[in-house]
């Protein structure tokens, strides 16, 4: 039997009750194992830990190191996680993301024999497909990574992604200033020492998107939020990455504009034309984006809703970035 470099799973850990077994059920059945899993428990009150006992006991696995902690954010779990780890590689794993092939860890290894390589990860897929809300969500991301031309990457998610372990050693750890964009961050940092990104889309990784419409634009509100943090740490990379780039971010500034216009226009008339007009513009786009989605996917439902949801999420990242310049202006 072929030799694989021994490595470490950690994964944070906050009220996911309903999805922790599956994941480690995923885990489990891969044709090579962990040496360790590492599960720190952000302050779950939903019952997350006791599903973690009960499946070491029916299992009787004895490699599942389940750490408990006060509710302090994913950042303080993933790095308390890697901290504690004592492998050369470390594979986090979210705790709602299963791995859909049992060759997952055995290919993303394969690319650690580049001592150039840092972090290698997989392409995300809608698990939850029945809900609206969660298709529209994940057939957009999943249509962002299919434009991937190449494996190499400059970003790489935390959802189910490996890493040399010696690279937190060398750059620092997951920045807690981050309560979203942590994983842009991370990759930056990787890439700035020097090292590869690499995404392979042969190997995919299941997730659950939120599933209202609501919980879906708090998200973004707050993903909007750390977009805002990382292009004032990483100046450089304000045009984005493979997987949100320029495409995504250039409807913001249209959406101000449509917006500032519109308020305005009770005293200038004439700027109403000029509103509606941006409006017209991040529509067009949107709709066009979203036909290709569905020439992909054929589900009409979706093409219908995704550029108003688009449109939606676009007044949101314009809430985000008012409240990001007030606070800097606090400063």
């Amino acid at each position: 039997m072929k030799e694989y470099p021994q490595f470490s799973v950690v994964i944070p850990m906050y009220n996911m009750k309903s999805y922790i077994v599956p994941v480690l059920d995923a885990i489990y059945s891969q044709t090579i194992l962990p040496e360790e899993i590492i599960i720190v428990d952000d302050g779950s009150k939903d019952g997350s830990s006791e599903e973690v006992t009960k499946f070491i006991s029916s299992k009787e696995v004895g490699n599942i190191r389940l750490i408990k902690q006060k509710n302090e954010g994913a950042v303080s779990a993933t790095n308390k996680g890697i901290f504690l780890s004592k492998q050369g590689l470390v594979c986090l794993i979210d705790s709602d993301a299963i791995l859909l092939t049992n060759i997952w860890f055995e290919e993303v290894i394969k690319e650690f024999s580049d001592h150039k390589v840092g972090a290698v990860g997989g392409q995300i897929i809608t698990l939850n497909k029945d809900n609206i809300w969660a298709r529209i969500m994940g057939y957009d991301l999943e249509y962002r990574y299919s434009r991937i031309s190449s494996k190499y990457v400059n970003h790489v998610s935390t959802c189910a992604t490996m890493y040399r372990r010696k690279i937190f050693e060398e750059i620092g750890f997951f920045d807690k200033q981050f309560k979203y964009g942590y994983d842009h961050d991370i990759s930056y940092r990787i890439k700035k020492k020097g090292y590869n990104l690499i995404i392979l889309k042969t190997i995919e990784v299941g997730h659950f998107w939120k599933e209202t419409l609501f919980r879906y634009l708090k998200e973004q509100f707050f993903s909007a939020d750390g977009i805002l943090k990382l292009i004032k740490k990483h100046p450089g990379k304000s045009r984005g990455n493979e997987v949100a780039g320029m495409g995504e971010y250039f409807h913001v500034p249209l959406f101000i504009l449509f917006f500032t216009f519109l308020l305005i226009s009770p005293v200038w008339n004439f700027l109403l034309y000029f509103s509606l007009l941006f409006l017209g513009v991040i529509l067009l786009d949107r709709i066009y984006e979203s036909y290709k989605i569905y020439t992909i996917k054929k589900d009409l439902l979706c093409f219908i809703c995704l550029p108003f949801i688009h449109i939606l999420r676009d007044f949101v990242w314009t809430l985000s970035i008012f409240y990001f310049l007030k606070d800097e202006l606090k400063k």
